[in-house]
């Protein structure tokens, strides 16, 4: 079974737009009449597009049932990563629920809720995938297959998506997801991230006892 986040070719299209723009910004200087608002455009497009084609990374997950491994690898343009984690150090599958705020939308629907999988391992939690799902239905039918291979159980509890966060440094997304999510403040949900932190990291290893979803 794999997994893919983001292909490889975006990385061309993004390169791609970034060289057209730079015929274009030559077609604007070469003019009479230099329309210097058009010139700074491209020069900005073309910024953003190189630097985008550059830090743009692909991840892949591959889940191998005859090693009893899962391998997962991420790459950028000249930097890449594989991690690989053993079916038996896995003590479960994590839904992962984040907050996402949309300034566009009305201010009652501001913040979305967003998911992504994780693996909670012996003495750590392992994110496998970066790309947010936007329905707790589309990540459960991914975390499901993924049982399928695994055969651990799946949890989708609050405790856990922010012990996860805040062990992959992600503390200001964690403080807000119990923040929101518990309806208490900044300060009371730090100290709530903290403890499920310790907590969470000291009983891994053990089977949980929380909420889990088949």
């Amino acid at each position: 079974m794999t997994l893919r986040e983001n292909s490889e070719w975006f990385r061309y299209v993004l390169w791609a737009c970034a060289i057209g723009l730079s015929f274009l910004t030559a077609n604007f200087l070469s003019t009479p009449v230099i329309d210097f608002g058009k010139v700074i455009g491209c020069v900005a497009g073309i910024i953003l597009f190189g630097f985008s084609g550059f830090v743009f990374q692909t991840h892949k997950i591959k889940v191998d049932p005859l090693r009893r491994i899962i391998t997962i690898t991420s790459k950028g343009f000249r930097k890449s990563s594989k991690e690989t984690v053993s079916f038996d150090s896995i003590d479960k599958i994590i839904l992962i629920a984040t907050l996402d705020y949309d300034e566009d939308l009305m201010p009652a629907n501001r913040w979305q809720e967003r998911w992504s999988l994780a693996l909670a391992c012996k003495n750590r939690s392992v994110p496998i995938t970066h790309n947010l799902y936007v329905s707790k239905q589309q990540a459960m039918r991914d975390a499901k297959k993924l049982q399928q291979l695994l055969n651990v159980g799946i949890s989708d509890t609050l405790e856990d998506s922010i012990a996860s966060l805040a062990q992959n440094g992600r503390k200001i997304e964690a403080t807000t997801l119990a923040s929101r999510a518990l309806g208490i403040t900044t300060a009371q949900a730090q100290i709530f991230v903290e403890k499920n932190a310790e907590l969470n990291s000291s009983s891994r290893g053990t089977p949980a006892n929380g909420r889990h979803s088949a």
